[in-house]
C-alpha cells in the first residue's frame, strides 16, 4: 500500500515583478497558510517517509515549511526540477519513479497540473485545488511504478473550517 499527498504550494508573492517565475517566495499569508496546513497534518498525526517537491521557491518553501513542522531530516527531503512545469504525463512519471521504500510520500508542485493529477489518478472532480490545498489518496501498489489510479481519501486547504 503507497499514500500520496498532493499539495499545492502556499500563496506566492508578486510583489517584485522583476523576478523570474521560478524565483517567487512566499507572501506573508503564505507562510502562515504552510504552518498551518502542516500543523495540522502533525495533529492528525501523519509523517511521510519522503518530501518530493519542485524545485521553484515557493514549492520548495512550502515544503520546507511542512518538513520543520514535521521534524523531518534532510535525507527525507527532495527535490526536482522536473516537477516545476510538468504536464499530466509528466508529472505521474516522476511519482512511478519514487523510490518503492517509501510508502508515504508528501509532493509539492503548482496548478494547473496538480490538480489534474489529483482528479486524474483519484477519479474526483476537484475544480481547483487552491494554493496550499492538500489531496491524500492510497494505492494498493507494492511499487510506484504500478501507480495509475489512487482511491480518494481527504481533501483540504487553508480555508477549510470543518464542522460549519
Amino acid at each position: 500500500m503507497k499514500r500520496l499527498s498532493l499539495i499545492r504550494h502556499a500563496k506566492s508573492d508578486w510583489g517584485n515583478e522583476d523576478l523570474e517565475d521560478i524565483d517567487r517566495p512566499l507572501n506573508s499569508r503564505g507562510y502562515k497558510d504552510a504552518k498551518t496546513m502542516a500543523g495540522r497534518v502533525r495533529e492528525a498525526g501523519v509523517v511521510p517517509d519522503l518530501i518530493f517537491s519542485s524545485t521553484a521557491i515557493r514549492a520548495s518553501s512550502t515544503a520546507l515549511i511542512f518538513a520543520r513542522v514535521l521534524e523531518l531530516e534532510a535525507h527525507q527531503l527532495v527535490f526536482s526540477p522536473v516537477l516545476y512545469e510538468a504536464g499530466l504525463d509528466t508529472f505521474i512519471r516522476a511519482l512511478q519513479g519514487l523510490p518503492d521504500g517509501k510508502a508515504r510520500v508528501f509532493v509539492f508542485g503548482h496548478n494547473n497540473t496538480i490538480t489534474e493529477v489529483a482528479n486524474t489518478l483519484t477519479k474526483q472532480t476537484i475544480p481547483n485545488i487552491p494554493t496550499c490545498g492538500m489531496v491524500s489518496m492510497e494505492a494498493d501498489i507494492h511499487s510506484w511504478k504500478e501507480l495509475e489510479n489512487a482511491r480518494f481519501l481527504s481533501f483540504d486547504y487553508p480555508k477549510n473550517t470543518p464542522g460549519l
